[in-house]
């Protein structure tokens, strides 16, 4: 039989029981929502990292671009072959790509400084669009730089007699007929390089099948 007393004591057992799970519920919920914010900012560290990595990496890239360019302009200063030069050296966002615009005084320079940037630049691609800027005194009309690239074709060695015809119009030479070999139609395009007058050329000569 239960007393009035003891009656009592279990309710109070009840209550305390009752409230002591109350505090540890709000004690878990309290950790659960502690630990929910520590995670959120454990999140936000890495973000905060990349951008400072990818800032610091961007600039590195930035600084070789520049370090790249200015040795190639060192490069092509000192290159006596490259004359009348008046040249920029560019890189692509990629560091994969040099472009050289400007002008020179001659075709020649302006493969020369082709061959002087791909020195330095080494694998990497070289778009050349130097522009040739002949001067006044030393322009030659089309009719007499076509008769110097034929008479040029003619003493090559390298080069099948009677083979190749020329076009020249405003300094630019236009290349055609037939040789036996690549080689050949490479040579015909360096042999005429150095032509004074010359100021582009399009190689149009066609490789010939070999005969059965």
């Amino acid at each position: 039989m239960t007393t009035v007393g003891s009656g009592l004591q279990i309710a109070g057992v009840y209550v305390n029981l009752r409230n002591h799970l109350g505090n540890a519920a709000q004690t878990q919920r309290t950790i659960e929502a502690s630990s929910h914010r520590v995670q959120l900012k454990t999140v936000e560290i890495p973000d905060a990292r990349n951008k400072v990595e990818d800032g610091t990496m961007a600039a590195a890239t930035l600084q070789h671009s520049n370090d790249l360019t200015a040795r190639i302009r060192r490069e092509l200063i000192s290159d006596p072959r490259v004359v009348g030069l008046s040249v920029e050296t560019s890189v692509n966002e990629d560091n994969d790509e040099v472009t050289l615009s400007g002008t020179v005084k001659t075709y020649a320079a302006k493969l020369y400084a082709e061959d002087a940037a791909r020195r330095i630049a080494e694998a990497r691609g070289v778009t050349n669009r130097i522009e040739v800027k002949i001067p006044p005194h030393e322009f030659k009309a089309d009719k007499e730089v076509a008769e110097v690239v034929r008479y040029t074709f003619r003493w090559n060695v390298l080069l099948p007699a009677n083979s190749i015809d020329c076009v020249v119009v405003g300094g630019w030479v236009l290349l055609t007929g037939k040789v036996s070999a690549q080689y050949q139609k490479l040579e015909a395009e360096i042999a005429i390089s150095h032509v004074a007058g010359v100021r582009g050329i399009v190689n149009d000569i066609e490789i010939a099948a070999p005969m059965d």
